[in-house]
């Protein structure tokens, strides 16, 4: 406090870390949009959380949300055209207005192992892609009602309406990891399985 008095922590606040800024640099150089000393993710988090909302579009500036919805830009830009909705736009510096309409990503979108890696020791989280699915992941890139495999195949399971239209039931990331299990022919791991990914990791090009 103001007096110099110190309180000990003892129930410290769980933290997650999934991703670390070298795979950001990996693309970006240096990722620094806002300039200053703030080119760290764990510094976005402080800001950019659950309980953040852009003003303008209403939409989440959740990290993790906004960073998929960005690199999925163009893929989203296809089914908000298909549903009569909009681009990902994000108001930002003096209160511009920031379309990510055609960004895409430099590599397949299913290739998550580019930003989250388990076996990386400074992201000992960074495999919950796949071992604890959740909506607030999954639902930034599979976008409800296109007609996509997506919609036809999660109409309603075991009493979860979970695409276009009112939910039976709210949704629960407990009810994708139900389905979506390690292990499981629908896992994360195994649906986002790229088959020239893997084959490429087996042969060394010299030319």
């Amino acid at each position: 406090d103001a007096n110099g008095n110190s309180v000990p922590v003892t129930d410290p606040a769980k933290t997650r870390k999934m991703t670390d800024v070298a795979s950001c640099n990996g693309c970006h150089q240096k990722l620094a949009l806002h300039g200053g000393g703030r080119v760290d993710t764990q510094f976005c988090v402080m800001c950019h959380n659950p309980g953040t909302t852009d003003a303008n579009s209403g939409n989440v500036l959740n990290l993790a949300t906004m960073v998929h919805k960005i690199h999925a830009g163009k893929l989203l830009k296809s089914k908000a055209t298909a549903i009569g909705g909009e681009d990902y736009t994000i108001w930002g510096y003096n209160n511009s207005k920031n379309s990510y309409a055609d960004v895409g990503f430099p590599q397949d979108l299913r290739n998550c192992t580019v930003c989250h890696s388990g076996a990386n020791p400074k992201t000992p989280q960074g495999d919950n892609w796949k071992t604890k699915p959740s909506k607030e992941a999954c639902l930034t890139c599979h976008v409800s009602g296109t007609g996509s495999t997506w919609d036809t195949l999660h109409t309603v399971v075991a009493g979860i309406r979970v695409a276009a239209g009112a939910p039976a039931k709210a949704l629960t990331n407990a009810d994708c990891a139900d389905c979506h299990k390690v292990g499981s022919v629908i896992s994360p791991e195994r649906v986002h399985y790229n088959q020239v990914e893997a084959n490429a990791a087996k042969y060394k090009m010299n030319i």
